[in-house]
C-alpha cells in the first residue's frame, strides 16, 4: 500500500530530528547525508532521472502493488513515495550540491528540518535501510506470484517495462545474479549504469 511522506513521518516522527551519527571513516572519504526532495506530482521519474543524469546519488524507493485497473486486478509498480525523491551528498557540501539538485528540472523544493537547528533535513541511514526493506518485500510477493521466466544476456537490448525509469531504453552491462541485473540506462542522453530487477526488463 502507497503511503504519503507525510504518514511515514507521522509513524516514525524521530527521522528527521535524529540523524544517525557519522561513522568513523578514513579522511579520504567524505561523510554523506540523505535528504528528501520534493518533486512535481506524478513526476517522480523524470526528477530521478535528471538527478541521476547530473550524477547526483539518487533513490526513489518504490512498492509493487496489487490492484484494480479497468475490470482487472494486476500488479502495479508504484512510487512508495507520491512525490518525493531521495539524494545521497557529501556532508561538507551539503548545501551546495541540495542547492544544485533543486534547481533541476521536476524538483520543487527540500523538505526542511523539523524542530532542529539545522538548514536541512538529514534522513537517517536506518530509515533509508527500512524502505529498502519494505521495497525489495513487496517485489518478494510480486516475484512468487509472478516468476520470471526470460532469458537476458549482457550486450541484450533492453525496455524499462515498470518501475522508476518506465519506458527508458539501454543495454544489459552485466548479470549480477539470478534475479538483478546492471543496465546502462540512456537517460536524457547519457549512459548511465542502474541495477534492477530482471523481472522489470523486457528484451528489445
Amino acid at each position: 500500500m502507497t503511503i504519503t511522506i507525510g504518514e511515514w513521518l507521522k509513524q516514525n516522527p524521530e527521522a528527521l530530528r535524529q540523524p544517525d551519527p557519522l561513522p568513523a571513516e578514513p579522511p579520504s572519504w567524505e561523510p554523506s547525508r540523505w535528504f528528501a526532495l520534493t518533486v512535481e506530482p506524478l513526476r517522480e521519474a523524470y526528477a530521478a532521472g535528471h538527478l541521476i543524469g547530473r550524477r547526483i546519488a539518487c533513490y526513489l524507493p518504490a512498492v509493487a502493488v496489487w490492484c484494480r485497473r479497468g475490470r482487472a486486478m494486476q500488479w502495479r509498480t508504484e512510487p512508495m513515495f507520491r512525490g518525493y525523491v531521495f539524494i545521497r551528498v557529501g556532508q561538507a557540501s551539503a548545501a551546495d550540491e541540495v542547492g544544485r539538485a533543486r534547481h533541476l528540472p521536476g524538483v520543487t523544493g527540500v523538505v526542511p528540518a523539523a524542530d532542529t537547528d539545522e538548514a536541512l533535513a538529514a534522513i537517517r541511514e536506518t530509515d533509508i535501510a527500512r524502505m529498502r526493506t519494505e521495497e525489495a518485500l513487496s517485489f518478494r510477493r510480486k516475484r512468487e506470484a509472478m516468476p520470471y521466466e526470460g532469458r537476458l544476456n549482457p550486450g541484450d537490448p533492453v525496455t524499462i517495462a515498470e518501475g522508476a525509469f518506465a519506458d527508458f531504453g539501454g543495454h544489459i552491462a552485466e548479470l549480477i545474479d539470478a534475479e538483478r541485473a546492471k543496465v546502462l540506462v540512456v537517460i536524457f542522453g547519457r549512459a548511465t549504469p542502474v541495477i534492477l530487477p530482471v523481472w522489470m526488463l523486457e528484451a528489445g
